[in-house]
């Protein structure tokens, strides 16, 4: 009788522990997958230091740079950079002609164009703009002349706009945004699509 108590004792520690071991497992899913849709994303133009750059913080990088008579492409994931290969190096082969395909008949899209707006909506709410720097010259005196009180009256903050009579084109754009808030702009045009 007491081997009966030991081994069902036994089997029931056994059973908590693996139920533990999944909810472990769980716990850390969840977090990794919370912390995914909280790291930020960033977009970088900066014509001034050549900087092309979309990351998404400690996940992915890939940027641009633009080199001798071609463009530079660099990716980085999880902190490891990953080689890109230019088209340009690769072999041509021999091109085949497409034979003639008949057009085929497309389904209309469930995507209406008024919830193409509120998706735009949504999402632009859901971006962040950390800088925006123009410094501009537009090539005629006279619009430059009357473009500079309207751009004076415009720059405050994160925004700076200017014109200049030198023959400079610059901008900085740096935007930021979160895969959560991005997720909750889509989600909400799904729910407000289905409720009305």
């Amino acid at each position: 009788m007491t081997q009966i108590i030991g081994i069902g004792l036994l089997t029931l520690e056994t059973c908590s522990r693996k139920f533990m071991d999944v909810i472990w497992v769980l716990v850390i899913v969840f977090f990794l997958f919370a912390l995914l849709l909280w790291l930020p994303i960033r977009v970088e133009v900066d014509t001034t230091q050549e900087v092309y750059m979309v990351s998404w913080q400690g996940v992915l990088s890939f940027w641009g740079k633009p080199e001798e008579e071609k463009w530079g492409w660099h990716l980085r994931v999880l902190g490891w950079p990953v080689s890109l290969k230019s088209e340009d190096n690769k072999p041509k082969g021999i091109q085949h002609q497409n034979k003639k395909e008949k057009p085929t008949h497309s389904k209309r899209s469930s995507f209406s164009f008024r919830q193409a707006k509120a998706l735009l909506q949504y999402g632009w709410e859901a971006i962040q703009v950390k800088r925006l720097y123009i410094n501009w010259d537009t090539g005629d005196f006279v619009l430059n002349a009357w473009l500079y009180p309207l751009f004076r009256q415009l720059s405050a903050g994160k925004r700076q706009l200017c014109i200049n009579f030198k023959g400079e084109q610059d901008i900085t754009i740096r935007l930021q945004t979160r895969l959560g808030l991005l997720a909750l702009a889509a989600m909400r045009v799904f729910i407000n699509s289905k409720t009305k």
